[in-house]
Protein backbone atom coordinates (compact mmCIF):
# COMPACT_ATOMS: atom_id res chain seq x y z
CA UNK A 1 0.00 0.00 0.00
CA UNK A 2 2.77 2.41 0.44
CA UNK A 3 4.19 2.67 -3.19
CA UNK A 4 0.54 3.20 -3.82
CA UNK A 5 -0.51 6.17 -1.53
CA UNK A 6 0.23 9.69 -3.01
CA UNK A 7 0.58 13.18 -1.32
CA UNK A 8 -3.02 15.30 -2.56
CA UNK A 9 -2.69 17.88 -0.06
CA UNK A 10 -0.27 19.83 2.47
CA UNK A 11 -1.46 22.64 4.57
CA UNK A 12 -3.04 23.79 7.64
CA UNK A 13 -7.07 23.09 7.21
CA UNK A 14 -8.31 20.39 8.59
CA UNK A 15 -10.56 18.88 5.21
CA UNK A 16 -9.89 18.95 1.45
CA UNK A 17 -12.15 17.80 -1.02
CA UNK A 18 -10.58 15.77 -3.82
CA UNK A 19 -12.25 15.98 -7.06
CA UNK A 20 -11.69 14.16 -10.25
CA UNK A 21 -11.82 10.32 -9.08
CA UNK A 22 -13.35 8.15 -11.07
CA UNK A 23 -16.85 6.62 -10.09
CA UNK A 24 -17.49 3.44 -8.40
CA UNK A 25 -14.03 3.17 -6.97
CA UNK A 26 -12.96 2.83 -3.48
CA UNK A 27 -10.00 4.85 -2.08
CA UNK A 28 -7.57 4.54 0.93
CA UNK A 29 -6.72 7.89 2.76
CA UNK A 30 -4.66 8.28 5.68
CA UNK A 31 -3.52 11.74 7.65
CA UNK A 32 -0.15 12.64 9.21
CA UNK A 33 0.10 15.50 11.48
CA UNK A 34 3.53 18.02 11.09
CA UNK A 35 5.02 20.85 13.25
CA UNK A 36 8.73 22.21 14.03
CA UNK A 37 9.67 18.63 15.43
CA UNK A 38 9.11 17.01 12.09
CA UNK A 39 6.10 15.03 11.00
CA UNK A 40 4.18 12.47 13.07
CA UNK A 41 3.01 8.97 12.73
CA UNK A 42 0.39 8.26 9.73
CA UNK A 43 -3.04 7.73 10.81
CA UNK A 44 -5.24 4.65 10.42
CA UNK A 45 -5.99 4.12 6.49
CA UNK A 46 -9.65 4.86 5.70
CA UNK A 47 -11.64 3.40 2.67
CA UNK A 48 -13.87 5.71 0.52
CA UNK A 49 -16.25 4.50 -2.09
CA UNK A 50 -17.18 6.86 -4.68
CA UNK A 51 -20.62 6.49 -5.82
CA UNK A 52 -21.78 4.89 -9.03
CA UNK A 53 -22.35 7.37 -11.65
CA UNK A 54 -23.65 7.49 -15.40
CA UNK A 55 -21.28 6.00 -17.60
CA UNK A 56 -18.13 6.96 -19.70
CA UNK A 57 -18.40 8.32 -23.32
CA UNK A 58 -17.53 5.83 -26.08
CA UNK A 59 -14.13 6.44 -27.34
CA UNK A 60 -14.20 3.98 -30.69
CA UNK A 61 -17.49 5.22 -33.19
CA UNK A 62 -17.37 3.78 -36.85
CA UNK A 63 -18.92 3.18 -39.94
CA UNK A 64 -19.23 -0.45 -41.22
CA UNK A 65 -18.42 -1.14 -44.79
CA UNK A 66 -21.22 -3.06 -46.83
CA UNK A 67 -18.59 -6.19 -47.49
CA UNK A 68 -17.71 -6.26 -44.07
CA UNK A 69 -21.17 -7.11 -42.44
CA UNK A 70 -22.74 -10.45 -41.79
CA UNK A 71 -26.39 -9.77 -43.00
CA UNK A 72 -27.46 -7.36 -46.20
CA UNK A 73 -28.63 -4.27 -45.69
CA UNK A 74 -31.85 -3.31 -46.69
CA UNK A 75 -31.06 -0.52 -48.48
CA UNK A 76 -27.68 1.09 -48.91
CA UNK A 77 -29.42 3.93 -50.29
CA UNK A 78 -31.42 4.59 -46.69
CA UNK A 79 -29.41 3.22 -44.31
CA UNK A 80 -25.96 3.52 -42.41
CA UNK A 81 -24.51 0.31 -40.14
CA UNK A 82 -22.04 1.43 -37.33
CA UNK A 83 -20.17 0.22 -34.51
CA UNK A 84 -18.82 0.60 -31.22
CA UNK A 85 -16.97 -0.18 -28.26
CA UNK A 86 -18.25 -0.41 -24.65
CA UNK A 87 -17.14 2.47 -22.50
CA UNK A 88 -16.81 2.37 -18.42
CA UNK A 89 -20.17 1.70 -17.08
CA UNK A 90 -18.93 3.34 -13.48
CA UNK A 91 -20.62 1.43 -11.55
CA UNK A 92 -23.86 0.87 -13.11
CA UNK A 93 -24.43 -1.87 -15.58
CA UNK A 94 -25.15 -0.24 -19.63
CA UNK A 95 -28.77 -0.40 -20.46
CA UNK A 96 -28.47 0.63 -23.72
CA UNK A 97 -27.53 3.39 -26.21
CA UNK A 98 -28.77 6.84 -27.98
CA UNK A 99 -27.66 7.63 -31.28
CA UNK A 100 -27.86 10.50 -32.62
CA UNK A 101 -27.64 11.49 -36.34
CA UNK A 102 -29.09 14.27 -38.79
CA UNK A 103 -30.65 17.47 -37.31
CA UNK A 104 -30.86 16.08 -33.37
CA UNK A 105 -32.87 12.90 -34.17
CA UNK A 106 -32.44 10.08 -31.61
CA UNK A 107 -32.40 6.23 -32.20
CA UNK A 108 -32.81 4.07 -28.63
CA UNK A 109 -31.15 0.93 -29.17
CA UNK A 110 -30.23 -2.06 -26.22
CA UNK A 111 -27.47 -3.11 -24.75
CA UNK A 112 -25.30 -3.82 -28.02
CA UNK A 113 -22.50 -2.66 -29.90
CA UNK A 114 -23.76 -2.47 -33.63
CA UNK A 115 -26.30 -0.57 -35.12
CA UNK A 116 -28.26 -0.44 -38.89
CA UNK A 117 -29.57 3.17 -38.75
CA UNK A 118 -32.64 3.44 -41.46
CA UNK A 119 -34.89 5.65 -43.31
CA UNK A 120 -31.90 7.96 -44.42
CA UNK A 121 -31.95 10.05 -47.42
CA UNK A 122 -30.25 8.56 -50.52
CA UNK A 123 -27.27 10.27 -51.09
CA UNK A 124 -26.47 12.85 -48.11
CA UNK A 125 -24.09 13.34 -45.78
CA UNK A 126 -24.99 12.98 -41.73
CA UNK A 127 -22.87 13.43 -38.84
CA UNK A 128 -23.67 10.80 -36.12
CA UNK A 129 -22.62 10.37 -32.62
CA UNK A 130 -23.47 8.06 -29.74
CA UNK A 131 -24.64 8.32 -25.78
CA UNK A 132 -24.01 5.17 -23.47
CA UNK A 133 -27.31 4.98 -20.80
CA UNK A 134 -27.23 2.86 -17.25
CA UNK A 135 -29.79 3.09 -14.66
CA UNK A 136 -28.14 6.38 -13.18
CA UNK A 137 -28.80 8.05 -16.48
CA UNK A 138 -27.08 9.14 -19.38
CA UNK A 139 -23.52 9.65 -20.10
CA UNK A 140 -21.64 12.32 -22.55
CA UNK A 141 -21.76 11.75 -25.91
CA UNK A 142 -19.00 10.64 -28.07
CA UNK A 143 -17.32 12.41 -30.61
CA UNK A 144 -18.79 12.70 -34.02
CA UNK A 145 -18.28 10.78 -37.35
CA UNK A 146 -18.95 11.72 -40.84
CA UNK A 147 -21.21 9.17 -42.98
CA UNK A 148 -22.83 9.45 -46.17
CA UNK A 149 -25.77 6.79 -47.84
CA UNK A 150 -24.96 5.86 -51.46
CA UNK A 151 -27.62 7.41 -54.26
CA UNK A 152 -30.25 4.88 -55.37
CA UNK A 153 -29.65 2.55 -57.63
CA UNK A 154 -31.49 3.28 -61.22
CA UNK A 155 -34.55 2.85 -62.28
CA UNK A 156 -35.47 0.41 -65.40
CA UNK A 157 -35.39 2.15 -68.03
CA UNK A 158 -38.16 1.91 -71.47
CA UNK A 159 -37.86 -1.64 -73.63
CA UNK A 160 -38.65 -1.13 -77.05
CA UNK A 161 -38.27 -3.61 -80.14
CA UNK A 162 -36.28 -1.33 -82.82
CA UNK A 163 -36.18 -3.83 -85.39
CA UNK A 164 -38.61 -7.12 -85.85
CA UNK A 165 -37.89 -10.07 -88.01
CA UNK A 166 -38.55 -14.01 -88.09
CA UNK A 167 -35.87 -15.30 -86.26
CA UNK A 168 -34.43 -12.23 -84.19
CA UNK A 169 -35.95 -9.20 -82.21
CA UNK A 170 -33.04 -5.67 -82.02
CA UNK A 171 -34.03 -4.34 -78.75
CA UNK A 172 -33.31 -0.55 -77.31
CA UNK A 173 -33.63 0.96 -74.56
CA UNK A 174 -32.88 4.32 -72.59
CA UNK A 175 -30.97 6.86 -74.19
CA UNK A 176 -27.12 6.21 -75.29
CA UNK A 177 -24.96 4.55 -77.53
CA UNK A 178 -25.01 1.28 -79.31
CA UNK A 179 -21.54 0.37 -77.82
CA UNK A 180 -20.21 1.10 -74.39
CA UNK A 181 -17.61 4.14 -74.52
CA UNK A 182 -16.99 4.68 -71.11
CA UNK A 183 -16.45 2.51 -67.79
CA UNK A 184 -18.02 2.30 -64.52
CA UNK A 185 -21.39 3.94 -65.99
CA UNK A 186 -24.80 2.44 -65.41
CA UNK A 187 -24.98 -1.22 -67.02
CA UNK A 188 -28.15 -3.01 -67.84
CA UNK A 189 -29.19 -6.89 -67.65
CA UNK A 190 -31.85 -8.11 -70.12
CA UNK A 191 -33.33 -11.30 -69.20
CA UNK A 192 -36.03 -13.18 -71.17
CA UNK A 193 -38.32 -15.93 -70.16
CA UNK A 194 -37.90 -19.39 -71.10
CA UNK A 195 -40.19 -22.27 -72.24
CA UNK A 196 -39.80 -23.12 -68.50
CA UNK A 197 -41.43 -19.82 -67.51
CA UNK A 198 -37.99 -18.51 -65.66
CA UNK A 199 -36.04 -15.53 -66.68
CA UNK A 200 -32.72 -16.19 -67.88
CA UNK A 201 -30.24 -13.36 -68.64
CA UNK A 202 -29.36 -12.93 -72.26
CA UNK A 203 -27.12 -9.67 -71.64
CA UNK A 204 -25.56 -7.61 -68.89
CA UNK A 205 -23.29 -4.36 -69.59
CA UNK A 206 -23.22 -1.15 -70.32
CA UNK A 207 -24.95 -1.08 -73.76
CA UNK A 208 -27.97 0.35 -74.98
CA UNK A 209 -29.23 -2.50 -77.66
CA UNK A 210 -29.03 -5.97 -78.10
CA UNK A 211 -30.32 -8.11 -80.74
CA UNK A 212 -31.26 -11.48 -79.81
CA UNK A 213 -30.77 -14.05 -82.65
CA UNK A 214 -31.87 -17.83 -82.71
CA UNK A 215 -35.56 -17.24 -82.52
CA UNK A 216 -39.20 -18.85 -84.35
CA UNK A 217 -40.88 -17.06 -86.73
CA UNK A 218 -44.26 -15.54 -85.54
CA UNK A 219 -43.44 -16.31 -81.88
CA UNK A 220 -44.55 -14.51 -78.51
CA UNK A 221 -41.44 -13.94 -75.96
CA UNK A 222 -41.28 -11.90 -73.46
CA UNK A 223 -38.63 -9.95 -71.38
CA UNK A 224 -37.43 -7.36 -68.80
CA UNK A 225 -34.82 -5.40 -67.81
CA UNK A 226 -33.14 -4.27 -64.72
CA UNK A 227 -30.43 -1.04 -64.64
CA UNK A 228 -27.82 -1.19 -61.39
CA UNK A 229 -24.65 0.64 -60.98
CA UNK A 230 -22.24 1.56 -58.04
CA UNK A 231 -25.64 1.71 -55.78
CA UNK A 232 -26.42 -1.70 -56.81
CA UNK A 233 -29.19 -2.92 -58.37
CA UNK A 234 -32.39 -1.26 -59.32
CA UNK A 235 -35.68 -2.94 -59.11
CA UNK A 236 -36.99 -4.74 -62.83
CA UNK A 237 -38.98 -3.55 -65.36
CA UNK A 238 -42.32 -4.59 -65.96
CA UNK A 239 -42.46 -7.27 -68.53
CA UNK A 240 -42.13 -5.90 -72.31
CA UNK A 241 -43.88 -8.84 -75.07
CA UNK A 242 -42.66 -8.87 -78.53
CA UNK A 243 -43.76 -11.31 -81.40
CA UNK A 244 -41.20 -12.23 -84.56
CA UNK A 245 -42.71 -11.82 -87.69
CA UNK A 246 -43.42 -14.49 -90.05
CA UNK A 247 -40.60 -15.81 -92.38
CA UNK A 248 -40.96 -15.68 -96.25
CA UNK A 249 -40.42 -18.32 -98.45
CA UNK A 250 -37.25 -19.37 -99.99
CA UNK A 251 -35.81 -18.23 -103.49
CA UNK A 252 -36.86 -20.13 -106.15
CA UNK A 253 -34.54 -22.30 -108.69
CA UNK A 254 -34.67 -20.57 -112.11
CA UNK A 255 -37.88 -21.82 -114.17
CA UNK A 256 -37.54 -23.69 -116.83
CA UNK A 257 -38.83 -22.89 -120.70
CA UNK A 258 -40.52 -25.35 -123.41
CA UNK A 259 -41.39 -24.93 -126.68
CA UNK A 260 -44.88 -26.81 -126.86
CA UNK A 261 -46.22 -24.97 -130.13
CA UNK A 262 -45.08 -22.63 -133.08
CA UNK A 263 -46.72 -19.99 -131.11
CA UNK A 264 -46.69 -20.92 -127.16
CA UNK A 265 -44.24 -21.98 -124.61
CA UNK A 266 -44.42 -23.45 -121.35
CA UNK A 267 -42.73 -21.94 -118.05
CA UNK A 268 -42.69 -24.42 -115.06
CA UNK A 269 -41.15 -24.11 -111.64
CA UNK A 270 -40.76 -25.95 -108.72
CA UNK A 271 -43.59 -26.01 -106.16
CA UNK A 272 -43.14 -25.46 -102.16
CA UNK A 273 -45.28 -26.92 -99.43
CA UNK A 274 -47.82 -24.91 -97.04
CA UNK A 275 -45.61 -22.86 -94.87
CA UNK A 276 -47.57 -23.77 -91.45
CA UNK A 277 -51.14 -23.96 -92.98
CA UNK A 278 -50.36 -20.54 -95.24
CA UNK A 279 -50.87 -20.78 -98.47
CA UNK A 280 -48.45 -20.76 -101.43
CA UNK A 281 -48.76 -18.68 -104.47
CA UNK A 282 -46.14 -17.90 -107.03
CA UNK A 283 -45.90 -14.59 -109.40
CA UNK A 284 -44.75 -14.76 -112.73
CA UNK A 285 -42.69 -12.01 -114.36
CA UNK A 286 -41.26 -11.32 -117.76
CA UNK A 287 -38.56 -9.19 -119.10
CA UNK A 288 -38.32 -7.34 -122.23
CA UNK A 289 -35.35 -5.32 -122.25
CA UNK A 290 -35.64 -3.05 -119.63
CA UNK A 291 -39.67 -3.28 -119.30
CA UNK A 292 -40.97 -5.81 -116.27
CA UNK A 293 -44.40 -7.48 -116.64
CA UNK A 294 -46.36 -9.81 -114.26
CA UNK A 295 -47.58 -12.32 -116.61
CA UNK A 296 -49.77 -14.87 -114.16
CA UNK A 297 -50.02 -14.76 -110.03
CA UNK A 298 -51.65 -17.80 -108.56
CA UNK A 299 -50.85 -21.44 -107.16
CA UNK A 300 -50.07 -23.07 -110.04
CA UNK A 301 -46.23 -24.21 -111.17
CA UNK A 302 -46.89 -23.78 -114.66
CA UNK A 303 -47.72 -21.10 -117.23
CA UNK A 304 -48.56 -21.45 -120.83
CA UNK A 305 -46.93 -18.15 -122.78
CA UNK A 306 -48.64 -17.33 -126.09
CA UNK A 307 -48.47 -14.56 -128.74
CA UNK A 308 -45.06 -13.65 -128.39
CA UNK A 309 -43.26 -11.63 -130.85
CA UNK A 310 -40.74 -13.26 -133.17
CA UNK A 311 -37.12 -11.88 -133.34
CA UNK A 312 -37.25 -11.32 -129.63
CA UNK A 313 -35.46 -11.98 -126.44
CA UNK A 314 -37.55 -12.75 -123.03
CA UNK A 315 -36.76 -13.43 -119.94
CA UNK A 316 -38.45 -15.57 -116.99
CA UNK A 317 -38.38 -14.98 -113.39
CA UNK A 318 -40.52 -16.45 -110.29
CA UNK A 319 -41.02 -15.80 -106.73
CA UNK A 320 -43.00 -17.53 -104.07
CA UNK A 321 -45.67 -15.74 -101.92
CA UNK A 322 -47.31 -16.73 -98.53
CA UNK A 323 -50.70 -15.45 -97.69
CA UNK A 324 -51.66 -15.41 -94.24
CA UNK A 325 -54.79 -14.08 -92.27
CA UNK A 326 -54.39 -11.10 -89.53
CA UNK A 327 -56.83 -8.66 -87.49
CA UNK A 328 -56.35 -6.60 -90.81
CA UNK A 329 -57.12 -8.73 -93.48
CA UNK A 330 -55.65 -11.62 -96.06
CA UNK A 331 -51.76 -10.47 -96.40
CA UNK A 332 -49.01 -11.88 -98.72
CA UNK A 333 -45.02 -11.95 -97.85
CA UNK A 334 -43.44 -12.18 -100.86
CA UNK A 335 -40.25 -14.51 -100.81
CA UNK A 336 -36.86 -13.07 -103.07
CA UNK A 337 -37.30 -13.95 -106.90
CA UNK A 338 -35.76 -16.83 -109.05
CA UNK A 339 -32.64 -16.54 -111.28
CA UNK A 340 -33.90 -15.01 -114.64
CA UNK A 341 -34.24 -17.77 -117.53
CA UNK A 342 -33.40 -16.79 -121.38
CA UNK A 343 -36.31 -17.27 -124.02
CA UNK A 344 -35.62 -16.22 -128.06
CA UNK A 345 -38.10 -16.44 -130.44
CA UNK A 346 -36.70 -16.66 -134.06
CA UNK A 347 -38.89 -15.44 -137.78
CA UNK A 348 -39.51 -18.49 -139.64
CA UNK A 349 -37.85 -18.05 -143.10
CA UNK A 350 -40.44 -20.40 -144.72
CA UNK A 351 -42.81 -22.89 -144.66
CA UNK A 352 -40.76 -25.26 -144.73
CA UNK A 353 -38.14 -24.14 -142.57
CA UNK A 354 -41.12 -23.93 -139.48
CA UNK A 355 -39.06 -27.82 -138.35
CA UNK A 356 -35.80 -26.05 -138.21
CA UNK A 357 -37.33 -23.17 -136.35
CA UNK A 358 -38.94 -25.65 -134.12
CA UNK A 359 -35.75 -26.87 -133.60
CA UNK A 360 -33.26 -23.90 -133.03
CA UNK A 361 -35.81 -22.82 -130.37
CA UNK A 362 -35.57 -26.31 -128.81
CA UNK A 363 -31.87 -25.84 -128.45
CA UNK A 364 -32.20 -22.69 -126.88
CA UNK A 365 -34.37 -24.11 -124.44
CA UNK A 366 -31.64 -26.61 -123.78
CA UNK A 367 -28.58 -24.40 -123.27
CA UNK A 368 -30.21 -23.64 -119.83
CA UNK A 369 -28.90 -27.11 -118.09
CA UNK A 370 -30.29 -28.62 -115.10
CA UNK A 371 -28.07 -29.18 -111.64
CA UNK A 372 -28.15 -33.05 -112.60
CA UNK A 373 -26.89 -32.52 -116.09
CA UNK A 374 -24.01 -30.25 -115.38
CA UNK A 375 -22.98 -32.90 -112.59
CA UNK A 376 -23.07 -35.72 -114.97
CA UNK A 377 -21.38 -33.42 -117.67
CA UNK A 378 -18.40 -32.88 -114.94
CA UNK A 379 -18.41 -36.19 -114.22
CA UNK A 380 -18.18 -37.78 -117.93
CA UNK A 381 -15.25 -34.81 -118.50
CA UNK A 382 -12.98 -36.50 -115.45
CA UNK A 383 -13.53 -39.88 -116.71
CA UNK A 384 -12.54 -38.80 -120.59
CA UNK A 385 -9.12 -36.79 -118.73
CA UNK A 386 -8.64 -39.66 -116.46
CA UNK A 387 -8.66 -41.97 -119.54
CA UNK A 388 -6.79 -39.85 -121.47
CA UNK A 389 -3.71 -39.75 -118.90
CA UNK A 390 -4.00 -43.18 -118.53
CA UNK A 391 -3.49 -43.45 -122.26
CA UNK A 392 -0.16 -41.27 -122.13
CA UNK A 393 1.08 -42.74 -119.29
CA UNK A 394 1.59 -45.80 -120.64
CA UNK A 395 2.61 -44.78 -123.82
CA UNK A 396 4.97 -43.09 -123.07
CA UNK A 397 6.23 -44.10 -119.77
CA UNK A 398 5.71 -47.92 -119.64
CA UNK A 399 7.02 -48.27 -123.45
Amino acid sequence: MEGCMQVIYCGPALSYEVKALTPATAYYCRVQAMNAAGPGYYSDTAICMTPASVPAAVNVLQVIDEDQLEIILPSPSTCLAIQWEEPCCHGSEVIGYNIEYGDKQIAAVSKVTSAIIEDLQPDTSYRIRVQTVNSIGAGPFSHSIKAKTKPLPPEPPHLECAVFSYQSLKLKWGDGPNKALTTGSTQYSLQMEDKFGRFVSVYSGPCHTYKVQRLNESSIYNFRIQAYNDAGEGPFSDVYTFTTTKSPPPPLKAPRVQILEENTCEITWEALQPMKGDAIVYTLQIIVGRDTEQVYKGPATSFHFTNFQTNCEYRFKVCAGRQYQDAVGMQELSGPYSPTVPFSSQRPESASSSSETTVELTKVNKETLTDEQFAALIVVGFAVVSILFAFIIQYFVIK
